[in-house]
C-alpha cells in the first residue's frame, strides 16, 4: 500500500518532453558536418540545447496553452554569453520555434546524426 501510494504521488519524469531529441533544418542538415557548414544538426536533452560551439542551459520550461512550451535559455558562444526566450511546438515530426517573432522549422534527426562536440 505505501509503494502504491509512493507510486501516485511521484511526478511523472519518466517520459521526455517531445522537444528532447537531435534536430536540424533538413533531413539533409541532418548528417552534415558541422565543422563545414552552420547548418548542422543540434541536440535539445532535459536540460540544455546545444550545437557544435554553443550551448544553451534550459532554465525554465512553461507549458503552454497550444500545446508547446516557453522556454527561457542561457546561452554561450565562443566566450560570449546570452539569454534567449523561444517557443517550442511540435507538429508531428517538425519542431517549431519562435523567437523575436520569427519562426523557425527543424526536422527531428536519428539520434546517431549529430556530428557536434558533446554539449557544445
Amino acid at each position: 500500500m505505501i509503494a502504491a501510494l509512493a507510486l501516485m504521488t511521484t511526478p511523472v519524469l519518466a517520459a521526455d518532453p517531445g522537444f528532447v531529441g537531435t534536430w536540424a533544418s533538413s533531413s539533409k542538415a541532418c548528417k552534415a558536418n558541422p565543422n563545414v557548414t552552420g547548418n548542422a544538426a543540434f541536440v535539445i536533452d532535459r536540460a540544455a540545447m546545444y550545437g557544435n560551439e554553443w550551448q544553451c542551459e534550459i532554465k525554465n520550461t512553461v507549458l503552454t496553452g497550444e500545446g508547446g512550451w516557453r522556454v527561457g535559455l542561457a546561452c554561450a558562444s565562443e566566450g560570449d554569453e546570452y539569454k534567449r526566450r523561444v517557443v517550442w511546438r511540435l507538429v508531428g515530426e517538425k519542431l517549431h520555434q519562435v523567437e523575436g517573432g520569427k519562426i523557425a522549422t527543424f526536422t527531428r534527426c536519428a539520434m546517431g546524426d549529430y556530428r557536434g562536440h558533446p554539449k557544445g
